[in-house]
């Protein structure tokens, strides 16, 4: 795929499916736990992860530096120097992880996920773990 990151002023190309998810879905962990049905997914204190910086849908890196009852966490987000009190895990995923619509293909062994030519979506440009918002403008062989 090829993406435009409008906001950036970027492009990319040679985009593979695993870096891209579309705008609006839930994190890879929360896709994994409403199709497995398995308990609700939790954090732990110091681990590592991407958080949704106040659902704005850039994916960036953080540390969950407190657990609040609730299903809710703290975040640090180191490289901004900002912290976010209160967030849900619908907007932390774990790093390494695949995208959402990854994770959903993975479990349900379903046929690749694809994403169309002008299509909002989220990507991880060059693999660097941010998630910023872009539009998918090329679609090349093999996606």
């Amino acid at each position: 795929y090829v993406l435009d990151y409008t906001d950036e002023g970027l492009i990319e190309e040679d985009v593979p499916a695993s870096r891209i998810m579309r705008q609006g879905g839930a994190g890879a962990a929360d896709v994994a736990e409403a199709l497995a049905g398995e308990a609700p997914v939790t954090f732990a204190e110091g681990e590592a992860v991407l958080g949704n910086f106040k659902g704005m849908g850039d994916w960036d890196e953080a540390v969950v530096v407190g657990v609040k009852p609730g299903g809710l966490y703290v975040l640090d987000y180191t490289d901004e120097g900002l912290i976010e009190e209160d967030v849900p895990a619908s907007r932390i995923m774990r790093q390494g992880g695949a995208g959402a619509a990854d994770v959903a293909e993975a479990l349900a062994g379903e046929a690749p996920v694809t994403f169309a030519e002008g299509e909002a979506v989220l990507g991880n440009f060059k693999g660097m773990g941010d998630w910023d918002e872009a539009v998918v403008v090329g679609v090349k062989p093999g996606g």
